[in-house]
C-alpha cells in the first residue's frame, strides 16, 4: 500500500511547489521506510531520513528532536508525520532549525483548522507562506482503502470536531 496519499506524484508535486532542484540537501522528517528518500535521491538530491520505526536507508532518531546541526539542509519534507506525532507546531520549529536561510519546507499532512489557522501557524514557526494546494479528495480515497486494509493510523490525542482538509504546503525560512 502507498504510505501516504497521492503516493510518489504528491512527494514529486512537492517539490515543484517549492521551486526545488538538486543537488539540494533535503531531510525527510518521519521518513518511514525511507520511500520518499529512495526517490528524492534519484531526482538528484542529496536525501537523509529520519523515523522512529526506520526502513533501509533511514536513520533511527525522533523527528521532533533530530541530531543535526542548525541550517544543515536545503530543504525538509514531512508526509504524514507531524499530525500522527501529536507535536504539529513541535515539528514545524525542528524543520525551521533545521533549514538554512531561505530554506524550504515541504509539508503534506491533514488539518482539522481553517487555512487562515495554518498560515498563522506557519509564521509563528518562522515560514513564509509559498503555496498550500487543498489535495483532501486524494485523503479521502487513501483513508478509505486504509480502513478498508485495516492499516488506518491515528494518533493519541483529542482530534476536535471540525471539517478535516488535507493540504500540500511549501513554505519557506524567513
Amino acid at each position: 500500500m502507498i504510505k501516504h496519499p497521492g503516493g510518489m506524484d504528491q512527494t514529486k508535486k512537492l517539490i515543484e511547489l517549492a521551486g526545488l532542484i538538486p543537488p539540494a540537501r533535503i531531510l525527510d522528517l518521519g521518513a518511514g521506510d525511507g520511500e520518499t528518500v529512495r526517490l528524492l535521491s534519484e531526482c538528484g538530491f542529496i536525501a537523509a531520513g529520519i523515523d522512529k520505526e526506520p526502513g533501509p536507508g533511514v536513520e533511527y532518531g525522533d523527528l521532533l528532536h533530530t541530531p543535526y546541526r542548525d541550517g544543515s539542509f536545503d530543504a525538509v519534507i514531512s508526509e504524514c508525520a507531524l499530525f500522527i506525532s501529536g507535536e504539529r507546531e513541535q515539528g514545524l520549529k525542528e524543520a525551521w532549525r533545521l533549514l538554512s536561510k531561505g530554506g524550504k519546507l515541504l509539508y503534506a499532512d491533514v488539518w482539522f483548522v481553517t487555512e487562515e489557522e495554518i498560515y498563522l501557524l506557519l509564521q509563528t514557526c518562522g515560514f513564509q507562506h509559498i503555496s498550500l494546494t487543498d489535495v483532501t479528495q486524494k485523503w479521502q480515497e487513501y483513508y478509505i482503502q486504509s480502513i478498508w486494509d485495516g492499516t488506518v493510523v491515528m494518533p493519541d490525542c483529542d482530534i476536535p470536531r471540525k471539517k478535516c482538509r488535507y493540504y500540500l504546503i511549501a513554505g519557506e525560512k524567513k
